[in-house]
């Protein structure tokens, strides 16, 4: 991790093209996103190799966030900054006189980041830049100028230094690609409060250090004892996942309350957004607030970007059934079931969304098998014998409840459908 973001003095004197001595090249393009919206429409443009100056910038953006260049950084004739892609390549252009004139007028090197940041995030998003739903397009630049606040926030800036940039040169107005600089400004000043409030009065690096302190730690533990358990276990995923990312998705598994997992997971979402795993157990931290609606949303989100895993499907199953739709739920639990048919935890919770619509002799086969994956669990003795119980086999039914509270005598469920059955 770098160590210079905080110290860096930016001169843009040799960001002028007049200065450089390197032959000039050109490429056509089609269609991009740009900081302002107000790009005079060309195809072709003049570029040149990238400074010194700007790739520093850019490369500290990319380690804030720990994440890979994914395009190619040029001095360019266009009109401020903007991104685009031709064919396989992405690019980000830069004009170098207006981010000279741009962070004298806004009186802060950070504007200049913010210009920088917007243009990484369309490439980060994967934004589509001949999108022609113009609401889409405006969305592109909310998301984009979210991603600047974050990583403005993170590298040190105030939010007025954040904002900067923004109240210089952004259109008052909306127009067909950006939305208004109120909307833009709310959306920065949002993600900035959040941010902020997630790393408190610690900044990013001595936050890093305190990190790097309680892996040391860990380290430490692990090397006196190998059997020692260290931490929680990496989650599956469907490809590597960004250091910071997993840090806030660890962060949110430790938390005690739901909405401090939400805001963890969020975080690891804006940095990582195909994160399955963050979208999963954001789901779980919704549905534990009651809000089985938003919890679907992130489990569908979770099973379009992995649909491999079981878990979310699991959990979407027992939202549904939260919301009364046992019907959908079973065939949730049945697509888990597919995925895994090891999971105990799936074919119980199958058999309670059959118990809902009176489906006995099928539940309790569901049971059965959650019993024969998991002898030691409670619940499915329960819930078996509360179906017996259903089914006017009540003693039968008593005698699964018994070895049930046996396992677990807190079981309310288990206690209840016990005296009931004993009435009867």
């Amino acid at each position: 991790m770098k160590t210079a973001v905080l110290s860096f003095s930016f001169s843009f004197l040799l960001l002028c093209p007049l200065a450089r001595t390197y032959a000039q090249d050109s490429i056509h393009v089609d269609s991009y996103c740009n900081f302002d919206g107000r790009e005079l429409r060309q195809n072709k443009y003049a570029v040149f190799g990238a400074s010194d100056e700007a790739e520093e910038i850019v490369a500290d953006i990319l380690d804030i966030n720990h994440i890979q260049a994914n395009f190619i950084l040029k001095e360019s004739s266009c009109q401020n900054a903007l991104a685009t892609r031709i064919a396989d390549k992405r690019y980000i252009l830069y004009n170098p006189e207006f981010i000279r004139q741009f962070r004298i007028g806004a009186q802060s090197k950070w504007a200049v980041w913010s210009v920088f940041a917007h243009e990484i995030a369309h490439h980060l998003h994967n934004d589509d830049f001949g999108e022609a739903d113009l609401s889409v397009r405006r969305a592109y630049e909310l998301e984009a100028d979210e991603f600047a606040s974050s990583t403005l926030c993170r590298s040190g800036a105030s939010l007025e230094q954040v904002l900067a940039g923004l109240e210089m040169y952004a259109p008052r107005n909306i127009s067909s690609t950006h939305p208004s600089v109120f909307e833009r400004r709310q959306a920065m000043m949002h993600v900035f409060k959040e941010e902020y409030e997630f790393r408190g009065s610690t900044s990013y690096i001595e936050q890093q250090r305190e990190l790097r302190h309680l892996e040391r730690e860990q380290q430490k533990k692990k090397a006196a004892s190998e059997d020692a358990f260290i931490g929680p276990v990496r989650p599956a995923t469907d490809g590597p996942v960004d250091s910071n990312a997993f840090n806030l998705l660890i962060q949110g598994n430790l938390s005690k309350m739901p909405a401090d997992k939400i805001r963890a997971y969020t975080r690891a979402i804006l940095i990582r957004p195909d994160y399955a795993d963050a979208y999963n157990n954001r789901g779980n931290a919704q549905a534990d607030l009651g809000k089985f609606e938003n919890a679907v949303a992130d489990y569908n989100r979770a099973i379009l970007l992995n649909p491999g895993d079981a878990i979310p499907y699991n959990n979407r199953g027992l939202a549904r059934i939260k919301m009364g739709n046992p019907k959908e739920a079973i065939m949730d639990f049945t697509k888990a079931i597919m995925l895994d048919s090891t999971s105990m935890t799936s074919y119980n919770n199958r058999g309670e969304a059959y118990l809902q619509l009176s489906r006995y002799e099928e539940a309790i086969t569901d049971f059965d098998k959650a019993i024969e994956l998991d002898k030691d669990f409670a619940l499915p003795y329960a819930n078996k014998g509360c179906a017996l119980v259903h089914l006017n086999k009540s003693k039968e039914g008593i005698e699964w409840l018994n070895l049930a509270l046996q396992k677990n005598p807190r079981l309310v469920n288990a206690v209840q459908c016990r005296e009931k059955a004993l009435r009867h």
